[in-house]
């Protein structure tokens, strides 16, 4: 029986579950913030907004780090290879 159970937790439906599960205690430890409240009536929409709003402000801040490093990257990446692409034409002639 134990080794069963050691199976399917090893196969991809083990995985997936234990994807789900951890999901599900992500989101349940999200919503403790919305019944920790003090007021009598709490305001979960108002919460979940600022909450959203907080997590797009995060993520644009990220990029806005990210995207000029990327941009570089992928710039020089690409004139590399066409400076490649150039002189191997250049070569063969």
């Amino acid at each position: 029986m134990l080794t069963k159970i050691k199976s399917f937790f090893k196969s991809k439906f083990g995985k997936v579950l234990s994807v789900a599960s951890i999901s599900a205690l992500i989101a349940s430890f999200g919503c403790i913030q919305c019944f920790a409240l003090e007021s009598s009536s709490p305001d979960i929409s108002g919460t979940l907004t600022t909450s959203f709003e907080s997590m797009k402000n995060d993520i644009f801040t990220y990029i806005g780090i990210a995207l000029p490093i990327a941009l570089g990257v992928v710039g020089a990446i690409f004139g590399i290879k066409l400076a490649i692409k150039f002189f191997s034409s250049i070569a063969k002639k």
